[in-house]
């Protein structure tokens, strides 16, 4: 796929608004979420929708990951990095946004 012709035709031509979302990989068994925040923060604010049915069908499914980690990478330090990232994560959404409700 030609990632940048994507974003073009999404966010300059507006031709993608009413196409379904193309998948890489059509085998529902080997999809992934990529979440940038934690799970909680996700099931709290995301919009209630079809794809947030679908996340959290792969979450339930132990089918996702996190943008910034990375096993091969952790240790110690960087591990409370993670922790604390994700605890203010938490905190800030809480304070910047509403929860959604629906």
């Amino acid at each position: 796929y030609n990632l940048a012709r994507w974003v073009v035709e999404d966010r300059v031509n507006n031709a993608l608004a009413d196409r379904e979302t193309v998948y890489a990989n059509d085998v529902p068994g080997n999809w992934k979420l990529w979440l940038g925040v934690p799970v909680k923060v996700f099931k709290k604010y995301a919009k209630n929708n079809d794809d947030k049915q679908k996340a959290l069908e792969l979450i339930n499914n132990d089918q996702y990951g996190f943008t910034a980690i990375y096993d091969e990478d952790m240790n110690f330090k960087r591990s409370l990095l993670m922790w604390w990232m994700n605890h203010n994560y938490v905190k800030n959404f809480r304070k910047y946004f509403k929860e959604n409700k629906g």
